[in-house]
């Protein structure tokens, strides 16, 4: 009783303590700001109250990355709406732990990326790049919090299913906003060449394509989609780690209207990645495709694909030019016609060259400087630069003390992602079980864009969203499920 009591007076309290602040600093600042302030203390009361709402308001910002950043893609310490919201949920949810004594679910791929994280601290007293050093730690404590507070806030599939829609209603939306600017030229950013960094500032926030020079010997400017993100790539993987969840919505919403409304946002979708104008993005596309196809989280009729076809006939004519002469040239898959494939091929090369002379402890992690230190004489390099291959970047920045952890905690999520499924399949948990089917197709997206970028080192908030989903329910259903009836002797 006393819990519960002290727990509906927390967001009382914090509204008294603030009041007098909020005079005196009304009085100073515009109506504006105080209005934003006081909305500000609303919401967080209201977090503070009811945590899951504040899960399901981050899962739903979590697509929003560049738009709902306060500070520049270049600050050391990137300070976000999400970050903001996710913050508050985890402290209020860590509120309720503590007054409701509950306890903190921790579980073994938590344990296991946080011994990486750990290793990742460690190198930073090596490293040639403290500021990328200590920017990619904070992302892997970001992640790390994210995971903590979806392993802990999902309870059930109907929990987890809101927060799914959440998060996609949100991806569609940004997806419609993007096609829109598209065809608006004042929206287009033009990329330096030769200092690619892939930043932004706050006052291109609201910019989603970008004219891309970085293969300027072969094509002219190709203007490319990078949607809420700070680069095509990263706005690609984002949307094709959206597809199966779609799928999956796709195939457990029963009315028709629903039905057309999620094919049409996951079109929608498709055709961003198309606008992205990545040739590893197209490919990890179609492979996610054939593996949703081919794990039956959709249901293939000869009406449904004869609609297929006929939708992507009519879309063709309808692809951009730049498109045909990037992605879908076929020459362009050549060393001869593609800047980016002979950069791979050398930076693979000297990435080799780094492991073999810092095979234990690594070069540090998020080391962006000493790729580019050891090339610049041979080519054009930007400031900062990886070796594009998330494999090779993660063991050259933490060596064979941290990548194994790193290796670990992947298998140990594609195992329970396997067991979830045919734990809630025995169950009769249909629904429950296809999510867990599309959480392993996010993850094998993932492992398959790994292999020509370090995707990992990118803010991929959703796939986060859909591990701990993912990790969250087999924890529920493992703990749930009655012991196996005594062999009878």
């Amino acid at each position: 009783m006393a819990s519960a009591t002290a727990l509906r007076l927390a967001p009382a309290g914090l509204g008294f303590a603030a009041g007098g602040l909020l005079v005196v600093l009304g009085g100073l600042a515009s109506p504006l700001a105080a209005a934003a302030a006081l909305a500000g203390l609303l919401l967080a009361g209201t977090i503070v109250a009811y945590p899951y709402w504040g899960f399901l308001l981050t899962a739903a910002v979590v697509p929003l990355e560049r738009i709902g950043r306060f500070t520049n893609d270049s600050s050391l310490t990137t300070v976000s709406l999400m970050r903001v919201v996710g913050m508050l949920s985890l402290g209020a949810l860590l509120l309720h732990v503590l007054v409701g004594r509950r306890k903190v679910v921790v579980t073994l791929p938590g344990i296991l990326y946080a011994a990486y994280f750990v290793v990742g601290v460690m190198t930073l007293a090596h490293t040639s790049d403290v500021e990328f050093g200590v920017r990619a730690a904070s992302a892997i404590l970001g992640n790390l919090l994210f995971f903590l507070l979806v392993v802990n806030m999902v309870r059930d599939g109907a929990q987890a299913r809101a927060a799914v829609i959440c998060w996609l209603l949100t991806t569609a939306s940004i997806a419609a906003f993007t096609v829109y600017q598209w065809h608006n030229p004042a929206a287009v950013i033009t990329e330096d060449p030769f200092n690619s960094t892939g930043e932004r500032t706050s006052d291109e926030r609201f910019s989603t394509v970008l004219s891309d020079v970085s293969e300027y010997q072969v094509l002219d400017e190709t203007p490319r989609a990078l949607g809420t993100t700070s680069h095509p790539a990263v706005y690609a993987i984002n949307l094709i780690l959206a597809l199966p969840f779609f799928a999956y919505l796709y195939r457990t919403t029963h009315g028709l209207v629903w039905r057309a409304v999620i094919a049409l946002a996951a079109a929608g979708c498709c055709y961003n990645v198309v606008l992205a104008n990545t040739r590893a993005a197209l490919l990890t596309m179609g492979l996610v495709l054939g593996l949703i196809v081919a794990m039956r989280l959709i249901r293939v009729t000869a009406a449904g694909l004869a609609i297929a076809l006929a939708a992507g006939g009519a879309a063709v004519p309808l692809v951009p030019a730049a498109v045909w002469d990037r992605v879908l040239n076929v020459s362009n898959y050549t060393l001869e016609r593609s800047d980016t494939l002979r950069a791979r091929l050398t930076y693979w090369n000297e990435g080799l060259s780094m492991l073999s002379e810092n095979w234990l402890l690594g070069i540090g992690i998020g080391n962006q400087t000493e790729l580019p230190r050891r090339l610049s004489d041979r080519m054009y390099m930007p400031p900062n630069s990886t070796v594009h291959n998330e494999y090779l970047q993660s063991l050259l920045e933490t060596g064979l003390l941290g990548f194994p952890l790193l290796a670990a905690f992947i298998v140990v999520l594609y195992r329970w992602s396997l067991r979830g499924e045919r734990l809630f399949e025995r169950s009769r948990a249909t629904d429950d079980a296809l999510l867990m089917r599309a959480a392993r197709v996010a993850l094998l997206a993932v492992l398959l864009y790994a292999l020509q970028v370090d995707v990992l080192h990118f803010p991929l908030k959703g796939w986060w969203l859909a591990m701990g989903i993912m990790v969250a329910l087999y924890e529920r259903g493992r703990s749930a499920e009655p012991a196996p009836a005594p062999v009878p002797r």
